[in-house]
């Protein structure tokens, strides 16, 4: 049964300034595991926006945001796409209950909710017929209608799934700690 606040929907139409980007929360998450996982390396930390840091990315190498939001970890790949993964997002995560969304300027999407380490559900906001069983936070969100933002409802996902609230002071205009990661094509395969 939904509770109040899976009925509730936020007014994200700000995402559409990011035009690629991945957001993974994880409740209680290492550090050490997502810096193992994207291959970030700990000496390039400094703090940058979400703009500032979408523009150090390269073919060569991603661009990581790491910060905690009381309990859980929020990473923020701009430009990136790991964290959609499952074998890396798996490695991050370690055991642990997340969501991850993705979306990129082609219209590739996914989200990806995962409890206990073991991925519950896996679709693509925008295609949304993958015949898999819809969860309660996914109720209301347009999903599937090419006439909802469903960027914005894949933030609203997130965010009813992990009582996070991404906001866009938090999101676009805050400096975060931000690393330098191996591009994904230099990560070794899981």
């Amino acid at each position: 049964m939904a509770t109040e606040r899976w009925r509730q929907v936020r007014d994200h139409s700000w995402v559409k300034q990011m035009e690629a980007v991945c957001i993974t929360v994880i409740f209680r998450g290492s550090r050490d595991a997502v810096f193992e996982a994207l291959g970030v390396d700990a000496e390039s930390e400094h703090r940058a926006t979400f703009a500032t840091a979408e523009g150090e990315w390269s073919e060569d190498r991603d661009v990581v945001q790491v910060w905690r939001s009381g309990e859980h970890l929020v990473v923020v790949e701009p430009n990136g796409f790991a964290g959609s993964l499952l074998e890396t997002l798996l490695a991050m995560v370690q055991g642990r209950d997340a969501a991850s969304v993705y979306w990129n300027v082609n219209a590739h999407m996914k989200v990806v909710i995962v409890d206990a380490g073991e991925v519950v559900r896996e679709f693509d906001p925008l295609l949304y017929d993958d015949g898999g069983r819809p969860l309660p936070e996914e109720d209301g969100l347009g999903f599937g209608d090419s006439d909802q933002d469903v960027q914005d409802g894949a933030l609203n996902v997130l965010e009813r799934r992990t009582g996070v609230v991404l906001t866009e002071e938090a999101l676009l205009r805050s400096e975060h700690p931000t690393f330098f990661a191996l591009a994904n094509w230099q990560r070794p395969q899981r």
